[in-house]
């Protein structure tokens, strides 16, 4: 059964090009353990557009059971969604825009604005990032901030494989885009299909150091 992830870090709203462009909201997060499965945005439902005109999302996941060997420590993890063909102006209605988008944990609760305002930090608006065939990843610059110190760690004890080394990664990659895609790794959550594109692109493009 899902419920409401620990607490949310940052959110961040990618506003993509084009006449009715989408929207791209991306969570970070912690969770209270390791072994949390499936994190999700949420979409809350409305009858009637809210005052402020914020879109809410709860983040939820699916704990570990009680099965599950775990270690209790928090945990990141991450979740996205994309809003398709949005009309920020007219979200709501006509002249009815689109404000901003609040995000829901178990202990806080964070809010990103289209129009950011004065008193609220978290905001963060960047443009769309566009991966053309002229980029070439680097494992040093792209690939190796990927992976979290707690990834290297578990994986060097579970499997013997540094995720921290170029050789490494370089020789395993295949399999371990095969473990991103199945979302079997890493194990408290799938990346954002944005990183997996990345980490693919690297291994097709020779995997540059």
């Amino acid at each position: 059964m899902s419920q409401r992830i620990y607490a949310i870090d940052t959110v961040t709203l990618t506003q993509q090009e084009g006449q009715s462009p989408n929207l791209l909201v991306q969570v970070q997060a912690r969770a209270v353990s390791s072994g949390w499965r499936a994190p999700t945005l949420a979409l809350h439902r409305y009858r009637q557009p809210p005052e402020d005109g914020i879109l809410s999302f709860d983040l939820i996941g699916t704990a570990p059971d009680s099965l599950s060997t775990t270690l209790p420590v928090l945990t990141h993890t991450c979740a996205d969604t994309v809003l398709p063909d949005v009309d920020l102006a007219n979200y709501w209605g006509p002249d009815q825009p689109l404000v901003g988008v609040r995000c829901h944990a178990q202990s806080n609760t964070k809010l990103a604005l289209l129009q950011p305002k004065l008193g609220i930090p978290e905001v963060t608006l960047i443009p769309k990032i566009t991966m053309s065939e002229d980029f070439c990843p680097q494992f040093s610059r792209d690939i190796r901030p990927l992976f979290r110190p707690y990834d290297i760690a578990m994986m060097i004890m579970v499997r013997d494989l540094d995720l921290g080394s170029y050789e490494a990664v370089s020789q395993h990659g295949a399999l371990i885009l095969s473990r991103l895609k199945d979302g079997s790794m890493p194990s408290d959550g799938p990346w954002p299909a944005s990183d997996i594109a990345l980490f693919e692109q690297w291994l097709a493009q020779g995997k540059a150091p």
